[in-house]
């Protein structure tokens, strides 16, 4: 006969309908004739696991290219009045020229400038997002892999780093977060002794 996975020295009455885990009497928060163990029931209740609800960032915003005329980077290379002879006016051409070249190669530079930038803002953005959902899905496995390794109703923070194996920050992160998921209550009615979390009774 199979046991529950929470409870050993209880008979299961049924398998989650969503994970399989065995649950007894007690563990099942399940409705309408669905079995459902205690962290099932508790993801349902909040509309699907933490990680559809992660937080959305804002979107990143795309940068407007910049059109500098060559006239507004240097005055005109022209004099102001023009050569009196043909031979003359055709001497001016190869500076003019040059000038000219000059300015739309700084124009160019810059443009691909004002371009690369907000293009680059955008790749650092995206990298800290996904960055940052691997660290909320990592934390939510940690948590979930210890609430279903709990044998007992209550847990405080020294019972999860000895007997558990993970470190001060670690347990800290994990236990917020169950509360957060309403797995656990936190008893604070004794200021004296540590905390103690509490399974949450469906």
């Amino acid at each position: 006969m199979s046991t529950c996975e929470t409870h050993p020295t209880e008979a299961a009455t049924g398998a989650c309908a969503r994970c399989g885990r065995f649950v007894c009497h007690q563990c099942d928060r399940g409705e309408a004739g669905r079995i459902a163990c205690p962290v099932c029931a508790a993801l349902r209740r909040r509309g699907g696991s933490a990680r559809a609800s992660a937080g959305q960032g804002p979107r990143a915003g795309s940068g407007a290219v910049m059109v500098v005329a060559p006239r507004a980077l240097a005055p005109n290379p022209f004099p102001p009045k023009p050569p009196s002879t043909r031979a003359q006016r055709l001497a001016w051409l190869p500076i003019s020229g040059a000038i000219w070249a000059l300015m739309l190669a700084a124009s160019a530079s810059l443009a691909a400038v004002l371009v690369a930038i907000p293009l680059g803002a955008a790749s650092i953005y995206g990298g800290v997002r996904l960055w940052r959902r691997h660290v909320r899905e990592v934390l939510e496995q940690r948590a979930l892999k210890f609430f279903r390794a709990l044998t007992a109703d209550q847990v405080t923070k020294d019972e999860a780093v000895k007997d558990h194996g993970l470190d001060p920050g670690q347990a800290d992160q994990v236990l917020t977060w169950l509360v957060g998921q309403e797995l656990l209550v936190p008893d604070w009615e004794e200021l004296d002794r540590p905390v103690i979390y509490r399974r949450q009774r469906g």
